[in-house]
């Protein structure tokens, strides 16, 4: 997907409460996992970057998972949120 698509699946998400506007209290990077992207939703490959983030306390959401580009959208869309 395009940056511009996942900006707004970002926002989308963001204003229907699926995905938070708060700072990651951690931030990692590795090879992918097999994990769902919490953005577009499709697996993250091993041979794809996947940015891992651990969230202060939530009971909804506490780890998040993204392709790297998946990733920059949400950061810039959560800060244009806040």
């Amino acid at each position: 997907m395009d940056e511009e698509t996942l900006r707004r699946q970002a926002d989308a998400r963001i204003r229907e409460g699926k995905l938070p506007t708060r700072t990651p209290s951690l931030t990692r990077g590795g090879p992918g996992t097999g994990h769902l992207c919490d953005l577009c939703d499709r697996s993250i490959t091993e041979d794809e970057v996947e940015i891992e983030l651990v969230l202060p306390p939530d009971p909804r959401l506490v780890t998040l998972r993204f392709h790297s580009s998946c990733h920059v959208a949400w950061d810039a869309e959560r800060i244009r949120a806040d």
